[in-house]
């Protein structure tokens, strides 16, 4: 029988200092972030891997290329087996500058059999406004493990290293009218309320508040304004915060895996399940068998003795099911 694993996150035994994370671990700038790119291009070079007649967009992509280059060819006459056409993709990150060479990576979309050994030619990515912002080309390059079997490898993508070169900056506002707005990562009625108290005893002034769960506007200090706001902005992402975390149960029905949150909670209950008997009570009752627990007892003492049995992993998921449909587990239950 698979042995189960317990793994237990127990936040109140911990000091609350121990629990402080960064600001910049729960929060980010608005309007700080990556874009999208997305293009179409073609990939040559391959050894007969390529897509055949009946891809008939990859033979008409070639003759508008070659078209292109002043070559004008008939696209009924083109047999073509060394090319693919594909999809290239690329985040283009924030305040990148022109000249940035950056990864991108390359799909194909038609029934090329390999993408290994080709060459993606010059291929412009736009972002979801239309402009390119991005021109991709260079050799591909296909993680094949030197161990292993050749058929569990994805051989029609792969990436361009630096093969991207970015051509058009993306601008980026960080303030408005002298104030700043922090978006949280999970928005959380009390964390926000946390940054934005963090924030104020700081800087020893009410600037900034919580104006809904997932956003904190923060006025910018006189002192901080201009040339000065990277280094407020860099202060604030220093500052720990304690954040709030839900009462929460992670139970992998596969391997029996447990992570428990803070704050999670069993109240009185009985279960039976596939010949096991088990009571949560004020006290335990020595005459009766099975396994019996006081009130009070916490969550990883019940999953410790359940593993102690062998439960299997998948009732030990229907256990926690029961209880949460019984209301005696307090907290949130995700079964995988």
């Amino acid at each position: 029988m698979k042995k189960l694993m317990l793994l237990t996150v127990f936040f109140l035994l911990i000091p609350e200092r121990a629990n402080a994370v960064r600001l910049k671990e729960l929060a980010q700038v608005h309007g700080v972030r990556p874009n999208q790119l997305v293009g179409y291009g073609l990939v040559v070079g391959l050894n007969g891997t390529g897509d055949d007649r009946q891809v008939g967009f990859t033979i008409q992509s070639v003759a508008a290329m070659l078209s292109r280059m002043g070559l004008r060819v008939d696209p009924s006459k083109l047999t073509l087996k060394n090319v693919a056409a594909v999809t290239v993709t690329a985040e283009l990150p924030p305040f990148v500058r022109t000249g940035t060479k950056v990864n991108v990576k390359v799909a194909s979309i038609g029934n090329a059999k390999s993408l290994k050994g080709g060459l993606l030619v010059a291929t412009p990515l736009k972002g979801f406004n239309g402009k390119v912002y991005m021109i991709a080309q260079g050799s591909l390059v296909i993680n094949i493990p030197s161990a292993g079997n050749i058929r569990d490898v994805n051989l029609t993508s792969g990436m361009v290293v630096n093969g991207g070169l970015v051509e058009k900056e993306v601008p980026v506002r960080l303030s408005d009218s002298g104030c700043l707005s922090l978006a949280l990562n999970k928005p959380d009625f009390t964390n926000a309320n946390r940054i934005a108290r963090a924030v104020n005893a700081h800087f020893g002034s009410s600037i900034s508040y919580a104006s809904t769960s997932g956003n904190v506007q923060v006025k910018i200090p006189q002192a901080y304004q201009g040339t000065k706001l990277v280094q407020f902005i860099s202060i604030m992402e220093g500052l720990e915060i304690i954040p709030d975390a839900k009462a929460k149960v992670v139970v992998n029905s596969k391997t029996g895996t447990v992570v428990i949150g803070a704050g999670v909670t069993i109240s009185t209950c009985a279960i039976s399940h596939a010949g096991i008997s088990l009571q949560v009570g004020p006290s335990k009752n020595s005459g009766k068998t099975g396994l019996h627990f006081i009130g009070g007892s916490s969550l990883g003492d019940i999953v410790d003795a359940l593993n102690s049995l062998g439960v299997a992993p998948s009732d030990l998921a229907s256990i926690f099911r029961m209880l949460k449909n019984a209301g005696a587990l307090h907290g949130e239950l995700e079964v995988q």
